[in-house]
């Protein structure tokens, strides 16, 4: 059986450089609706959060569930026909170190506070490393199933809105892809709220995890071109949609111009959050944290993660 990274593809793309929008953010930030409104131009293709790993029986965001969606299983059985070990709800691409806790993995994976401490981690991990080979084919086999989407649906770009800090790192690396990212930020004091409310954490969890999906976020993107890189606030586009959601097609690479549909929901096949499922364009800013964080959370926040919520511009 061939592997990812021997099979070329036979579509008509597999020359070019693939254009590749990775959305970078903390969880409940805004990324699913992102991923909709994108996934309503008819240049762009997305699903959402491309690695993440999920259950066959889930919902699609077009009613059935996985395993009985022919979008999904018309993907899987194309990959299939080109030796590509692609599972629907495991496709086996997200790269982040497991839970196990291994030390050398999570040296791999972590992404250090300064620069040279990174260049010094790379050049231990040689390329014939199993970590490194690994990364290597995860990545091909994305590019694969990017360019095969694409293709099928005659799509000028993908976008990806897995969040994963760690990934970029390896994306921007391959000479093969066109790598542009989408900082996506958001109030963390909603974020707080959200992962209270939605996820059951703790209040110090919340906050930490905001803290660290954003940290990381700005390693990844340190070393990219300014012009790759789109900061968006999630309270920006609420406010100001028909704006933002222009520069965000311009950044893409596709027509600005183009009206976004996102009212068919059979057309859609997005993993992410339940707004999937309801999602028909309307942009609402939600900021319940005003009234349902608590005082004692809201200056638990400010001790941990103020410095950074005013860094981004949240006062």
């Amino acid at each position: 059986m061939t592997t990812a990274t021997d099979t070329v593809p036979s579509d008509p793309l597999a020359a070019k450089k693939i254009r590749y929008v990775y959305l970078c953010s903390a969880p409940h930030s805004g990324s699913t609706l992102i991923a909709c409104l994108l996934g309503g131009h008819q240049a762009i293709s997305t699903v959402g959060e491309f690695g993440s790993e999920c259950s066959r029986q889930m919902p699609c965001s077009c009613g059935k569930a996985l395993e009985q969606c022919e979008f999904w299983n018309s993907w899987e059985n194309r990959a299939a026909a080109a030796g590509i070990d692609f599972q629907v709800g495991r496709p086996g691409i997200n790269l982040q170190p497991a839970q196990s806790g291994n030390i050398v993995e999570d040296l791999f994976y972590y992404q250090f506070r300064w620069k040279w401490v990174d260049r010094v981690r790379d050049v231990m991990f040689r390329p014939a490393s199993a970590l490194k080979r690994r990364a290597e084919e995860a990545v091909s086999k994305s590019l694969w199933l990017v360019r095969d989407l694409c293709a099928k649906e005659q799509s000028q770009a993908f976008v990806d809105t897995t969040k994963n800090p760690y990934q970029i790192r390896f994306l921007v690396r391959r000479p093969d892809i066109g790598l542009k990212v989408i900082a996506l930020v958001r109030d963390g004091r909603g974020v707080m709220n959200s992962l209270i409310q939605k996820e059951s954490l703790s209040p110090q969890q919340s906050v930490e995890c905001w803290l660290w999906s954003n940290r990381n976020m700005e390693r990844a993107i340190r070393n990219m071109p300014a012009d790759k890189v789109f900061p968006l606030r999630l309270e920006d586009l609420c406010r100001q949609p028909e704006e933002n959601l222009k520069r965000l097609l311009r950044f893409c690479g596709v027509n600005d111009r183009e009206s976004l549909d996102a009212s068919v929901l059979q057309n859609r096949h997005v993993v992410g959050n339940a707004m999937r499922h309801r999602f028909t364009g309307e942009i609402r800013l939600d900021e319940k944290w005003r009234t349902n964080l608590s005082k004692e959370n809201q200056e638990l926040f400010d001790r941990k993660a103020g410095w950074l919520n005013r860094r981004l511009g949240y006062q």
